[in-house]
Protein backbone atom coordinates (compact mmCIF):
# COMPACT_ATOMS: atom_id res chain seq x y z
CA UNK A 1 0.00 0.00 0.00
CA UNK A 2 1.24 3.41 -0.88
CA UNK A 3 0.04 6.30 1.74
CA UNK A 4 -0.74 8.87 -0.98
CA UNK A 5 -4.03 11.35 -1.61
CA UNK A 6 -5.60 8.58 -3.42
CA UNK A 7 -5.73 5.91 -0.80
CA UNK A 8 -6.54 7.88 1.92
CA UNK A 9 -9.53 9.48 0.08
CA UNK A 10 -10.27 6.15 -0.92
CA UNK A 11 -10.39 5.02 2.60
CA UNK A 12 -12.51 8.20 3.56
CA UNK A 13 -14.94 6.90 1.09
CA UNK A 14 -15.20 3.64 2.64
CA UNK A 15 -15.82 4.80 5.78
CA UNK A 16 -17.87 7.41 4.59
CA UNK A 17 -20.48 4.68 3.09
CA UNK A 18 -20.20 2.42 6.24
CA UNK A 19 -17.48 0.20 5.09
CA UNK A 20 -16.18 0.62 8.28
CA UNK A 21 -14.40 -2.74 8.65
CA UNK A 22 -12.43 -2.65 5.21
CA UNK A 23 -11.57 1.42 6.34
CA UNK A 24 -10.40 0.16 10.26
CA UNK A 25 -7.97 -2.68 7.80
CA UNK A 26 -6.78 0.63 5.72
CA UNK A 27 -5.98 2.60 8.57
CA UNK A 28 -3.93 -0.50 10.26
CA UNK A 29 -2.26 -1.01 6.70
CA UNK A 30 -1.16 3.12 7.05
CA UNK A 31 0.15 3.05 10.90
CA UNK A 32 2.48 -0.56 10.16
CA UNK A 33 3.91 1.84 7.50
CA UNK A 34 3.86 4.75 9.65
CA UNK A 35 5.09 3.37 12.49
CA UNK A 36 8.02 1.37 10.36
CA UNK A 37 9.31 4.64 8.30
CA UNK A 38 9.25 6.40 12.39
CA UNK A 39 11.69 3.25 13.62
CA UNK A 40 13.66 3.39 10.94
CA UNK A 41 14.38 7.25 11.49
CA UNK A 42 14.59 6.82 14.99
CA UNK A 43 17.79 4.42 14.24
CA UNK A 44 19.39 6.50 12.12
CA UNK A 45 18.93 10.05 13.57
CA UNK A 46 21.67 9.92 15.99
CA UNK A 47 23.98 9.84 12.91
CA UNK A 48 22.16 11.99 10.19
CA UNK A 49 20.77 14.76 12.27
CA UNK A 50 18.91 16.24 9.92
CA UNK A 51 15.95 13.95 10.58
CA UNK A 52 15.15 14.94 13.38
CA UNK A 53 12.24 17.36 11.32
CA UNK A 54 10.96 13.60 9.95
CA UNK A 55 11.02 11.73 12.86
CA UNK A 56 8.54 14.53 13.83
CA UNK A 57 6.11 14.56 10.75
CA UNK A 58 5.88 11.16 10.88
CA UNK A 59 5.11 10.99 14.95
CA UNK A 60 2.60 13.34 13.86
CA UNK A 61 1.17 11.33 11.11
CA UNK A 62 1.33 8.07 13.41
CA UNK A 63 -0.30 9.85 16.06
CA UNK A 64 -3.40 11.53 13.59
CA UNK A 65 -3.68 7.41 12.01
CA UNK A 66 -4.61 6.50 15.77
CA UNK A 67 -6.89 9.00 16.34
CA UNK A 68 -8.70 7.93 13.10
CA UNK A 69 -8.49 4.15 14.17
CA UNK A 70 -9.77 4.88 17.36
CA UNK A 71 -13.04 7.05 15.98
CA UNK A 72 -13.54 4.13 13.50
CA UNK A 73 -13.69 1.61 16.10
CA UNK A 74 -16.07 3.85 18.19
CA UNK A 75 -18.22 4.30 15.74
CA UNK A 76 -17.68 7.82 15.14
CA UNK A 77 -17.56 7.93 11.23
CA UNK A 78 -18.01 11.72 10.98
CA UNK A 79 -15.06 12.88 13.41
CA UNK A 80 -13.13 9.78 11.18
CA UNK A 81 -13.80 11.37 8.10
CA UNK A 82 -12.98 14.87 9.09
CA UNK A 83 -9.85 13.86 10.56
CA UNK A 84 -8.97 11.91 7.54
CA UNK A 85 -9.24 15.22 5.55
CA UNK A 86 -7.61 16.81 7.47
CA UNK A 87 -4.22 13.98 7.35
CA UNK A 88 -5.25 14.30 3.41
CA UNK A 89 -4.38 17.76 3.63
CA UNK A 90 -0.73 16.88 5.39
CA UNK A 91 0.25 14.36 2.70
CA UNK A 92 -0.51 17.33 0.34
CA UNK A 93 1.52 19.70 2.03
CA UNK A 94 4.18 16.81 2.69
CA UNK A 95 4.52 16.37 -0.93
CA UNK A 96 4.62 20.01 -2.12
CA UNK A 97 7.41 20.20 0.17
CA UNK A 98 9.43 17.28 -0.74
CA UNK A 99 9.46 18.62 -4.08
CA UNK A 100 11.16 22.23 -3.43
CA UNK A 101 13.71 20.41 -1.37
CA UNK A 102 17.14 19.81 -3.00
CA UNK A 103 17.58 16.65 -4.01
CA UNK A 104 21.26 14.76 -3.51
CA UNK A 105 22.71 11.67 -5.06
Amino acid sequence: MVIDKDSVTATRKLAEKGNTQEAIADIKKMLEIKQAHLWRSDVISPCCGSLGGYTCQITSEVEMLENILKALESGDKAQATTMLDGYIQIIEENRKRESTEPQYS
